[in-house]
């Protein structure tokens, strides 16, 4: 079941995820309790959740970031075995890639020795992947510019970007390196061999949006938890209405759009709760 913690700014949704999680922990200890929160809420968010259980410790209920979570799915399911990527070896393997086929460049090679441009390489990189924009799904983003007629240096940096995303998929995948913006994908991936999650609620909190990956993470779970409660920061009078795009919450209300969309394609109940 998807239920959706709706409030404003200071209504006590944070609060409300910790004195649930605290009480499933007290009533059914068999019951594993995970809090999703962002990477740099995570040690606040354990702190409360300490605070909040009166035992003071407890095995049961933990604390995870997207990513942590998928690397504790990774303890379990396996495949955590390869070596991570951090940027920093993303940047050099790009500089390889570009070194070794500095011929093939026309337009990246007026910038292409630029301080910063690695850099914006592994962001764009990691925007194609947290957006599920695979080589493939580009290349045709390509063909389609041709047909179009798009000018020519557009045309020709997503002919290169290409290239150079398609040698680093290989690249990776010959030396059996794991990039960490993969995580989430391998997660999705991987959620439903994790039988402990048949025990498992999850509390999500704190995000204003997710990306596609994260929508297909929070899928499996809907489909291998028993309940799945997210909370959104946004007044129950923007929920039926249409709002613009100029709309101080029209992130988070396109964010309840998706989540409704999701559990009706999935045929997930559905549960809302105001704070």
């Amino acid at each position: 079941m998807l239920r959706l913690l709706i409030g404003k700014s200071g209504s006590g949704k944070t609060r409300q995820c910790l004195k649930e999680i605290a009480t499933t922990v007290e009533s059914n200890p068999a019951m594993n309790c995970f809090f999703l929160v962002p990477e740099q809420g995570s040690f606040y968010a354990e702190r409360s959740l300490l605070r909040q259980i009166e035992k003071g410790g407890v095995i049961q209920a933990q604390v995870f970031s997207f990513q942590r979570l998928a690397w504790r799915i990774l303890q379990e399911t396996g495949g955590g075995l390869a070596t991570p990527l951090d940027e920093v070896a993303k940047a050099l393997i790009l500089k390889h890639i570009l070194a070794t086929n500095k011929k093939r460049f026309q337009v990246f090679a007026k910038v292409m020795d630029k301080p910063g441009f690695l850099e914006q390489l592994v962001r764009a990189l990691s925007e194609m992947k947290n957006y599920c924009i695979s080589p493939e799904k580009l290349a045709s983003f390509l063909d389609k510019a041709v047909d179009e007629g798009t000018k020519n240096d557009l045309k020709g940096k997503l002919a290169e970007f290409v290239f150079i995303y398609q040698e680093f998929e290989a690249f990776i995948k010959d030396y059996e390196y794991l990039d960490t913006d993969d995580n989430l994908q391998i997660l999705a991936d991987n959620l439903h061999k994790a039988h402990f999650l048949k025990n498992t609620q999850i509390w999500i909190d704190g995000f204003h949006g997710f990306t596609p990956l994260e929508i297909a993470v929070i899928r499996e779970l809907l489909l291998y938890c028993p309940q799945v409660n997210i909370t959104l920061c946004l007044e129950q009078k923007y929920l039926k209405q249409k709002l613009p795009e100029t709309h101080l919450f029209y992130k988070t209300w396109e964010t309840y759009q998706s989540l409704l969309q999701m559990a009706a394609e999935i045929h997930c109940s559905l549960a809302d709760t105001f704070i």
